[in-house]
Order: structure tokens, then C-alpha cells, then sequence
């Protein structure tokens, strides 16, 4: 929950505090900066992250909308974009988990939005290419690096 500001006591007893807001304008800024190197194809370029008026905008939207669903969050933040809130061109984003028109059912047909156990769904060669794979492998992949490569780095393993 993005709007959150929180704290908890560790096993030490030392009191620690969370400021979501903060931590999410934070990762919002370093996404931007990955991207802008991505379109420059430099991954060391120096670029300038969000803009200041941007990075005002995403802080106060991150603080105020408190919604406790996070379909519901994303839904306002979709509006805003709608709206040309940002600055850049409006546009309408769409987003479909499952069900007619989401990744899934490009990838494997089904038109449920729920799945059943007994499910069974038919290969189809187009199924390797598509993004609901490739979106799965990327995570599978960036779980690995995290608990094979990152975490042992600073003495933390994880199973």
C-alpha cells in the first residue's frame, strides 16, 4: 500500500520506519532513469529522471489515494494518465488480468477469469513468443538473480 507510513520494532528491538511514499516515488524515479537508458541504449547514461513537476505529481497522488484495494488504486492512477495528468499526452491504458483480451488469453485461449484445477489448455507454437510467457520467465529469472546472486551478497539466504 503505497500511502502508507509505518513502523515496526525488529528482533533487536529497535524501532524501524517505513515511509512507502517515499520508497515508492524513489523506485517511480529509478524506473524512469532505467528507461531513459533503455532509450538511449546506454545503461550507464547520465539522464535526467523524472521531472521535477512529475516527481511532485507522483509524490502527492502516492500519499492520496488510499484506497485499501489495490484494483481500485490502479483504476484512478489509469484516470489520471487518461486525464493528461502528468504532462505527457493523455492516453487510455487498459490492463485485463485474465479473461477476454488479457495476456493469458492470447497465450493460452482461455476465456475464464478464473481457472480450475482440471484445466487443460492446448499448445499452440505461438504460446513461446507471447508476452504472458515471456513476462513469466522474466520473473522466474529475476527470482533466481535475487536468491542466487543478490541476497547471498549481503550474507542473506533465502530458499
Amino acid at each position: 500500500m503505497p500511502y502508507l507510513e509505518w513502523s515496526y520494532r525488529d528482533a533487536d528491538g529497535n524501532k524501524v520506519e517505513r515511509d512507502n511514499p517515499k520508497a515508492f516515488l524513489e523506485a517511480a524515479e529509478q524506473m524512469c532513469i532505467a528507461m531513459q537508458r533503455y532509450r538511449v541504449r546506454n545503461p550507464d547514461a547520465n539522464v535526467p529522471g523524472l521531472p521535477e513537476e512529475g516527481r511532485k505529481k507522483i509524490d502527492s497522488l502516492l500519499r492520496s489515494i488510499t484506497e485499501t484495494k489495490g484494483e481500485e488504486r490502479h483504476k484512478q492512477w489509469l484516470q489520471y494518465i487518461h486525464d493528461g495528468f502528468f504532462g505527457f499526452p493523455a492516453v487510455k491504458l487498459e490492463y485485463r488480468a485474465k479473461s477476454t483480451g488479457s495476456w493469458k488469453h492470447e497465450a493460452t485461449g482461455t476465456r475464464r477469469y478464473k481457472d480450475k484445477g482440471s484445466d487443460h489448455f492446448e499448445y499452440h507454437p505461438s504460446f513461446l513468443g507471447s508476452d504472458w510467457k515471456l513476462f513469466h520467465d522474466a520473473i522466474w529469472a529475476h527470482r533466481f538473480d535475487l536468491i542466487h546472486d543478490i541476497l547471498p551478497r549481503y550474507g542473506i539466504c533465502a530458499t
